[in-house]
């Protein structure tokens, strides 16, 4: 930080140096602090050519003075807004489809972050960093470096479905993809691996809570789905792939998290927990009463107005139950 001040010198081309600075710099008060000093030097400079130009007004030096002093202030100001949103509590969200929220009005983070500001005074952002069929790999080198060293409040994670192209088996379970493409050995070790980075972009601190969310199911056992059927349009050996899918997916994810907990001392990291959504969904299918996720063409045929997420995903009912069950958890 000394080089920078003592190597710098004030002059138009330095100045757009300190603004291209401030564009790609995070900590937004250090940057308006470097751009206020570059200001500050180039009026003192401005001030020492009065004796030397004395046909130059004193108005048209004081012009430039003044805006200098406002701009500063402006900067300043910008410099400490920034440096608030900075410190603000973080809640961060990683994982595929399901944890992004896909054209959901209020993905899961945001439910949470509404909730715990509206009714409970707790001021916190949210960032979503995941993404559609992101792979576990895809979460520790695209979606973690994003928090960009901010260290989270809360953490939750929605992910394992791409490596089995569990939901590219809903739209198409006659597929020769579905399931056939990963073991469990290499699922159980890319989710610790997971588990790993989000441990460490919470600077391995035991008080801050990390979430992994099952998957909503989309079936089960009891449902009778047939080719002509408007909410699970398959025949019984593509239902049972997707059903077989869907098992293995949440029994490894188990399995992985099990294991790292005893890699990692149970009675350490106590905050880190499994949200069941196997359990908790196990009456919000498809065809019950009140399904936590998107059949098939009903939905497509509803007005678009009135959409909220897309086929195969979880509706916004299934959504608010997620971020509930985080809330009621971290108010406990």
């Amino acid at each position: 930080m000394m080089s920078f001040f003592a190597t710098s010198e004030p002059s138009p081309y330095s100045l757009l140096r300190c603004f291209n600075h401030i564009l790609h710099n995070d900590n937004v008060l250090f940057s308006s602090i470097i751009l206020i000093w570059y200001m500050e030097a180039s009026t003192i400079l401005l001030l020492a050519f009065i004796p030397i130009f004395p046909s130059k007004s004193l108005l048209s030096t004081a012009i430039p003075t003044v805006y200098f002093r406002k701009m500063k202030l402006a900067l300043l100001t910008v410099g400490l807004a920034g440096l608030a949103a900075a410190n603000k509590l973080v809640i961060a969200g990683f994982g595929d489809s399901y944890a992004a929220g896909r054209e959901l009005k209020e993905p899961i983070g945001e439910r949470l972050r509404r909730r715990l500001k509206e009714e409970h005074g707790k001021d916190y952002d949210f960032k979503n960093m995941a993404d559609v069929a992101a792979t576990l790999p895809d979460i520790a080198t695209k979606q973690a470096p994003q928090m960009q060293g901010r260290v989270p409040a809360v953490v939750y994670i929605i992910a394992g479905a791409a490596e089995f192209m569990y939901i590219d088996c809903l739209y198409e379970p006659w597929a020769d993809y579905c399931f056939n493409n990963v073991t469990q050995q290499d699922f159980v070790h890319r989710y610790k691996m997971v588990l790993d980075t989000l441990l460490e972009i919470s600077g391995f601190d035991e008080e801050i809570p990390i979430y992994v969310i099952e998957h909503i199911p989309a079936v089960n056992a009891r449902m009778r789905c047939h080719l002509r059927h408007h909410i699970c349009p398959w025949d019984h050996k593509q239902y049972k792939n997707i059903l077989d899918t869907y098992q293995y997916l949440t029994d490894w994810t188990i399995i992985a998290f099990e294991q790292w907990r005893i890699s990692h001392d149970n009675s350490k990291f106590t905050k880190v927990k499994i949200i069941p959504m196997r359990e908790y969904g196990e009456t919000h299918h498809l065809m019950d009463p009140k399904p936590w996720i998107h059949g098939g063409f009903e939905f497509l045929d509803q007005d678009a107005e009135g959409k909220d997420g897309i086929v195969w995903h979880p509706n916004k009912a299934g959504t608010d139950a997620m971020a509930d069950y985080i809330l009621e958890d971290m108010l406990r």
